[in-house]
Formats: structure tokens, C-alpha cells, sequence
């Protein structure tokens, strides 16, 4: 458990205070690395594709260029997120969401032609951001 009332702290016994103090610590920082670590699952590709939540996707457009479509909307998927990198600065990188949906309010995003480029693209809830 993170969050504890303060009335749970023992703040007339310094040494009981200070273990409490020290535990909770301990759970917030125990917290944030589970937040921080994504198993992210690495997958390059050449031609277009559906990119999938909790993937990194390497895209080489060498050989054409490149449509990245992302998963159909869904509210279970709030606080998702993916990655597209690019590995060549020829012809072009488009990600492009589903139907109607949209990605930083537009109906697609261009990556930049630079080698190294990436975009993380989250999902709200209601739609992308990158």
C-alpha cells in the first residue's frame, strides 16, 4: 500500500516515525520502477503495418515508403503507449490511426526523415497523443 493517512504515523515515537518513513519510501520508489519498466517488445518492419501497445516498432523505409496504423481505439487501453523509430531518412514514415480516430488532433502524424527520429504515442483513454 503507497497512500496512508498521516494519522497512521506514530509521530510522538521518532524511531517508529522514522521506520514508517523509511518503508513507505521504499514502496514509492519500489512503485515507480514497476511504472518505469516496460517490457517493450521490439519488431522492425519495412512495409506497412499495425502497431501494437507495448512495442517498439523499428521501421526501415529504405526499400518505400512506410504506414504505421495504430490499434482501433478502445477505453481499456488508456495509459498505453508504443514506439516507432526510424532507421532511414528515405521516402517517408506515416502513422495513421484507425477510422476516425486521431493523433495529436489530426487524422495522421509524419515522422521527420531523419535517421533516429521517434515518436512515443500514447492513448488517453479517447485518443493518441505523440
Amino acid at each position: 500500500m503507497i497512500y496512508r493517512p498521516i494519522t497512521d504515523f506514530a509521530v510522538d515515537k521518532p524511531q517508529t516515525l522514522r521506520r514508517d518513513l523509511q518503508r513507505l519510501d521504499q514502496e514509492i520508489a519500489s512503485g515507480f520502477r514497476q511504472l518505469t519498466s516496460v517490457p517493450w517488445t521490439i519488431r522492425k518492419v519495412t512495409a506497412d503495418t499495425t502497431a501494437r501497445f507495448g512495442e517498439m516498432l523499428i521501421v526501415d523505409s529504405t526499400g518505400g515508403s512506410v504506414v504505421v496504423t495504430l490499434p482501433v481505439v478502445d477505453a481499456n487501453n488508456a495509459g498505453r503507449t508504443l514506439v516507432i523509430v526510424r532507421t532511414s531518412a528515405s521516402n517517408s514514415v506515416t502513422v495513421l490511426p484507425v477510422g476516425s480516430d486521431q493523433i495529436n488532433r489530426a487524422t495522421s502524424l509524419a515522422l521527420a526523415a531523419t535517421v533516429g527520429v521517434r515518436a512515443r504515442i500514447e492513448f488517453d483513454g479517447v485518443e493518441y497523443f505523440a
